[in-house]
Parts: C-alpha cells; structure tokens; sequence
C-alpha cells in the first residue's frame, strides 16, 4: 500500500474540509496525517491498529508535525511521505555516517535541530506554506538527495545555502533568507 490520499467534505456544501494521507506503516498500522486544504497545514494524525480494532488519534504538536518537528520531516509529511521514507532515511544515513564524521558535524548537527523548529514555525506562517514545501523538497530535499547518491558529499551544504538564496529572491517567507541563514549559522 502505497500513500492514498483521500478527502472529507462538508456534507451539506460538498466543501473538501479535510485532505487525508494514509499509509500502512513497516508496524503493520495504519497512519494518516490530516492537512487542513486551504492552509496546507498539519492538523494532526490518526493510527488505526488492525490487530486490536484501537484508533489513537494526535495533535499537530504531539504527532511531531509541528513546532516541535524537524524541518525536513516536515516538508516529507506535507508531500505526503512517511517519516520512514527513502528520502529521510538517505538524509539521515548522511548525517550519521558522513555528516557526523566531519570535524564541524557535531556541531552542525546540533545547530539543525536547535533551529529546525524555528525554521518549521517560519514555513507554516508564510503566505503560501503549500508552494514553500514543495520548493523545499524538489531543491532542498530530492537535489541533497541526489547528491548524496552520487556521492557528491560535500556539495550538500552548498545545495542548502543555495536554496536559501533563492528563498530570499523568491520572498515567500515573512522572514528573510538571512534570519534562516543565522538560524542554521551557515
């Protein structure tokens, strides 16, 4: 089962309410994250236990998809991927095993996750979070994980400060490039 997106809608104005992400994770549950459709935003998630018929349902922050949440995770959870996707498991294997090696890793390892939630905050208040998420992940997320791929280590914190840069040109977010570039110190 791949992700299945689906929709609740007002019944009596036929209005899509609710757009629903629903994936069968490597547990055997089955989650979906619920995106408000004119936000884009997380509301929360739900995870249904086949085995025992119990459905445990999540708040936006408690399901780790908002203020709390890691700035790459949440640009995979707004294009609908599980936190287990390929992508995120690339990214985490790079930071593990390359990033982490490096004489400033540690640090920067630190740093990303002390201004990821900010970053997150940033996001969900720009005009349009939908069109930013995408961005993010095509340039961001799919190009670092290209270069990962192709073993181009050391382009990948290129590929961020670039992506940045574009943000800035772009000016979608209410922050600026510089105050994510100051959140991340690159």
């Amino acid at each position: 089962m791949g992700t299945k997106e689906t929709h609740s809608t007002d019944k009596d104005s036929g209005k899509i309410t609710q757009i629903n992400y629903t994936e069968k994770r490597p547990d055997g549950k089955i989650e979906t994250r619920h995106v408000n459709p004119d936000s884009g935003k997380y509301t929360g998630k739900s995870v249904h236990n086949s085995e025992t018929g119990r459905t445990e349902y999540y708040s936006r922050e408690s399901a780790g998809l908002g203020s709390g949440s890691c700035c790459l995770t949440a640009i995979c959870f707004a294009m609908g991927m599980q936190a287990d996707c390929l992508e995120l498991n690339k990214l985490r294997n790079f930071r593990d095993n390359i990033l982490a090696q490096q004489p400033a890793g540690a640090a920067i390892i630190k740093e990303y996750y002390r201004s990821s939630p900010e970053i997150v905050r940033a996001i969900e208040k720009s005009q349009n979070p939908k069109e930013l998420y995408l961005f993010l992940y095509t340039n961001l997320i799919k190009k670092s994980v290209d270069l990962i791929g192709e073993k181009r280590y050391s382009e990948v914190l290129n590929n961020v400060t670039h992506v940045l840069s574009e943000l800035k040109e772009r000016e979608t977010m209410f922050c600026t490039t510089g105050d994510l570039q100051e959140l991340l110190m690159l």
